[in-house]
């Protein structure tokens, strides 16, 4: 029911996770996909939002007294991963 940018934000441009989608995978899925009309603020926007979750939830994380060690690790790699795509 979303707007279609909400999906693709995953598949298109800025990648997500340990595993980004390369140019040969969206070019496959572009073509499996088929035409796009993409509203490009949106998308932004989607990926803007993704990313400010994301970083909520790993400061949450990372000052949780009862998270490990190595998940407080975890949290802070990925932290600042998202942190150096904002910039």
């Amino acid at each position: 029911m979303a707007p279609r940018e909400r999906d693709l934000m995953f598949v298109l441009g800025q990648g997500f996770g340990e595993h980004p989608v390369n140019r040969r995978q969206e070019a496959l899925f572009r073509q499996g996909y088929g035409p796009l009309q993409i509203n490009e603020e949106l998308l932004t926007f989607y990926r803007q939002e993704r990313s400010l979750d994301d970083i909520a939830e790993f400061l949450s994380r990372i000052l949780d007294p009862e998270t490990s060690l190595e998940a407080r690790a975890n949290d802070l790699h990925w932290l600042t991963r998202n942190a150096e795509m904002i910039t």
